[in-house]
């Protein structure tokens, strides 16, 4: 019986898998369509437990854009045999019949056994028999552009080994259907020693990529075959239709930041929350979103390396989700492009430039069966975007640098001057060890030697900062607009927030 149940779990999880645009993280319970409708519900709405603050480009996003899709022939998949281990049962209990599920959205059409249990969602299916020995799923997923034979290939193999990874999987066999479709047959070998084969078709149909997944238990796979046969030839998916899976790019509205450092178009109906050089933009469904942050900076973005710097970024970031930078694309103006992806099942892109004395960064982010069917949006907004740091407002046309009295101090450097109605911190690290200061919930890391200046709006905020070494210091800085405060620590003593400009 565990074996059955798991068969049930993996295939419910199929389905959530393909909502959520990639792997839930809670198995939902067997057995009742209640606790999968409700699994599949809470993983479509499932956002990033921090609201990011922002980031820019200047270059093309990574996924392509299609304009264009070829003629797509109808599927024609073939029944394929499987070796199979000595079946426990040699014959199925007689079938009631098979009846024609159309998906809502009539983006495909499939026979199913009419005494199975079927869970219908969007753009796909999951039917499991009474006995939970055997399952079949249909799943469609929104594309951004045509797929050649490799990548189609390479993405239903990536797709067996996402779901699958806790699993010892094995692909026994893959191949090209004479209507461009890849099958793959697979065996899943679980840890509570359960054993299930599998056959797994994807095709592209017009920009749309769809899986259809046959898995039963390895020792009934022979009893199961004639019936999976048959449901497989009856599998049609209808390219007509599959425009509708598909969102048009939306409208957009020009948006330039009250600063002057960057003007950008942002989607229209979009939350926005903005403060000079920032802009966050936010669909909705609270996932989907766009930011640009645009600040100061002492350093030189080659000397710390883009990869290095994008990983400290999204780590601190995401605080609490993992992240995967899957690559780092160097662009033709000089800014890196950096794909990542995050273990909520997000997908993300950020675009990370360095202009003059600022450091401008832009975030694409979206749930995973979303981010194609966004990427013309963001083409388009990328498109838009102008980094113009010649046009910020200056802190002031002759700044006022001479050296503060305080003790420890260094002259003012321009890049310390606030935004305009902010305040700047200067925060130096003469000790001997890394260490972490920590305001308004915002971590700032410190490796020692080095400095770094931070805004605040106008407030009074309790800090603490932790050296590995001692116990840590809390305390509170009271800051004013358009001010710049310092606060330095050494192995002899903590720091403390003091204004040294103006005087």
């Amino acid at each position: 019986m565990k074996n059955k149940t798991r068969l049930l779990l993996l295939m419910s999880g199929l389905l959530v898998f393909a909502l959520a645009c990639g792997l839930s993280k809670a198995t939902p319970p067997p057995d009742t369509e209640a606790t999968v409708a409700a699994a599949i519900a809470e993983t479509q709405a499932a956002a990033p437990t921090d609201t990011p603050v922002p980031v820019p480009p200047t270059a093309t996003p990574v996924p392509p854009t299609a304009t264009s899709a070829p003629p797509t022939p109808e599927p024609t998949a073939s029944p394929r045999a499987k070796p199979t281990a000595t079946p426990v049962v040699d014959q199925l209990p007689a079938q009631t019949g098979l009846t024609t599920y159309i998906d809502a959205g009539g983006l495909f059409k499939i026979d199913l056994p009419t005494d199975w249990n079927i869970e219908p969602d969007t753009a796909s299916v999951l039917a499991f028999s009474p006995d939970s020995n055997a399952s079949v799923a249909v799943l469609g997923l929104s594309g951004s552009g045509i797929l050649n034979d490799e990548k189609l290939q390479t993405h239903g193999q990536d797709f067996i080994d996402r779901f699958f990874k806790d699993d010892d999987v094995t692909i026994n066999d893959s191949w090209l259907e004479d209507d461009g479709s890849f099958g793959y047959d697979f065996t899943v070998a679980s840890a509570d020693g359960g054993k299930m084969e599998g056959l797994l078709y994807v095709e592209q149909r017009g920009l749309d990529v769809f899986h259809l997944v046959l898995l039963a238990q390895a020792d009934q796979w022979s009893a199961y075959e004639p019936l999976l046969n048959d449901i497989l030839t009856s599998y049609r998916v209808t390219p007509d239709e599959t425009d509708a899976f598909l969102s048009d790019p939306l409208a957009l509205t020009p948006f330039t930041d009250a600063g002057g450092l960057f003007s950008i178009d942002l989607p229209a109906d979009w939350s926005m929350d903005t403060a000079t050089g920032v802009v966050a933009a936010v669909a909705e469904d609270g996932v989907t979103s766009i930011f640009v942050s645009a600040f100061p900076i002492d350093w030189n973005l080659e000397d710390v390396g883009a990869e290095a710097y994008a990983g400290q970024f999204l780590q601190d970031f995401y605080k609490e989700v993992g992240y995967t930078i899957n690559g780092v694309e160097p662009q033709s103006d000089g800014s890196y492009g950096i794909d990542f992806s995050l273990d909520d099942n997000t997908e993300g892109y950020l675009y990370l430039e360095q202009r003059d004395a600022y450091l401008y960064l832009l975030i694409f982010q979206a749930v995973y069966r979303d981010w194609f069917g966004m990427v013309e949006t963001f083409n388009n907004v990328t498109d838009t975007y102008q980094p113009t740091p010649s046009q910020a407002a200056a802190p002031a046309a002759t700044p006022d640098t001479s050296r503060p009295t305080q003790s420890g101090a260094a002259d003012i450097s321009p890049d310390w001057f606030p935004p305009a109605g902010q305040a700047s911190i200067v925060l130096v690290n003469d000790a001997g060890a890394d260490l972490v200061f920590t305001m308004d919930n915002q971590e700032h890391k410190l490796v020692s030697g080095t400095k770094k200046v931070v805004f605040y709006n106008p407030g009074t905020y309790t800090y603490t900062a932790s050296d590995p070494r001692y116990d840590s210091l809390n305390s509170e800085c009271s800051i004013e607009p358009d001010a710049i405060y310092y606060w330095r620590t050494d192995d002899s003593s903590w720091g403390s927030c003091y204004k040294i400009w103006p005087e």
